[in-house]
């Protein structure tokens, strides 16, 4: 109440005398004022986090779960201009439950076991012995 009053009036009078007048110290009407303004921010970046968590699952979502933080970055400043932090897209990320697949390694399923890994087997029955060098 004290701090409100001190606000409304600050252009008429000097803040030390009004912090003075109503008992207050001048360093706690300073600490107040800030914590009015990082409510506000704290407010608009709920905001912006709400609009990103509708746009984090069509970008996972598009790749099949295989987008991390760092591609959807990429795609969010591609498609719409936004630049946000990789750290912040992972907290949403979070938030929204949603975990990224690994990308597995590519195996081929096709080859049969060899005695020795450094040698490949002659399909094509080919005599791989040159008559001299090339």
């Amino acid at each position: 109440m004290k701090y409100t009053w001190i606000y409304n009036n600050c252009d008429q009078y000097s803040i030390s005398k009004l912090c003075g007048f109503s008992c207050i110290k001048r360093s706690s009407y300073y600490s107040w004022l800030e914590a009015k303004k990082t409510k506000s921010t704290k407010q608009i970046v709920w905001v912006e986090d709400q609009r990103l968590k509708t746009l984090i699952p069509k970008v996972f979502k598009e790749y099949n779960g295989h987008g991390g933080a760092r591609r959807i970055k990429k795609w969010l400043m591609k498609s719409y201009g936004l630049q946000i932090s990789r750290r912040r897209i992972y907290r949403l990320l979070m938030e929204l439950g949603l975990t990224v697949k690994p990308i597995k390694k590519f195996r081929n399923k096709n080859v049969t076991p060899i005695n020795d890994a450094r040698i490949a087997k002659n399909h094509l029955q080919r005599e791989f012995k040159p008559l001299g060098p090339n």
